[in-house]
């Protein structure tokens, strides 16, 4: 970033991965019941401080608590599991409390799974993919093969980080046809050069919508800074 904000900005989805999700879920199965996500979406910062009070992470501010909650809705939407993200930050899942918002958020995801399998748009997709990773299994050593649940959480995964790509792939033609330059795809965003101009990013909503059928909000996170940027200092003293 040090280098790349002289000169680009960085422009990402706005929650990217929820947002897909609980649009997939309105538009294909709108019998599941997805309140926890659409709740997530509507105040993260209220998930957030949920999750941090039962595990006792109440004293950090509210940019640590986003760091330390967000990496897990992200792992209970691409194939994690609570407790995976538990054991990560030390927390035993033996003795730790129950967590009422994840409990909930983790079954209705797992249950969106299971009706976007089913779907008529998604099942050959689904049963091409799941087929084609039990084959890679077979090539692996016997203790490094994942079960049949990791298999299914990853398909799910891979259903929603390629929907993230259709979108990526709208806002990379929206640039190029208002003459901007991208220089990066990373993971939801771009890295696009830095002109006397900034992207109409509603205009850029618009098309995505249209091209998509997404309503997705783009962000421009805090990168650019300038050609006379200052480098940052570095100090060895203890």
């Amino acid at each position: 970033p040090f280098f790349l904000q002289r000169f680009a900005h960085d422009y990402d989805q706005s929650n990217s991965q929820a947002v897909i999700l609980l649009q997939m879920a309105e538009t294909l199965t709108p019998d599941v019941d997805v309140t926890e996500l659409r709740a997530y979406i509507g105040d993260r910062k209220a998930l957030f401080d949920h999750v941090c009070e039962t595990y006792g992470f109440d004293e950090l501010g509210e940019e640590y608590r986003k760091e330390l909650v967000k990496p897990l809705v992200l792992r209970l939407m691409f194939s994690g599991s609570l407790v995976g993200w538990q054991l990560t930050n030390r927390i035993n899942p033996r003795t730790a409390p129950p967590c009422p918002r994840i409990a909930r958020l983790e079954a209705q995801l797992r249950a969106l799974r299971h009706a976007i399998f089913a779907h008529p748009e998604w099942a050959a997709w689904v049963s091409t993919d799941r087929q084609r990773q039990k084959e890679l299994q077979l090539r692996r050593p016997l203790a490094s093969r994942k079960s049949d649940e990791d298999i299914e959480r990853s398909v799910f995964a891979r259903i929603a980080q390629s929907q993230e790509n259709v979108v990526l792939t709208a806002m990379r033609r929206h640039l190029t046809r208002h003459r901007f330059r991208t220089l990066a795809l990373v993971f939801d965003g771009c890295v696009v050069l830095h002109k006397n101009r900034a992207p109409d990013l509603q205009r850029m909503a618009a098309d995505i919508k249209a091209e998509t059928g997404y309503e997705m909000g783009v962000d421009e996170k805090p990168m650019y800074a300038g050609p006379e940027a200052p480098w940052p200092s570095l100090s060895l003293e203890a």
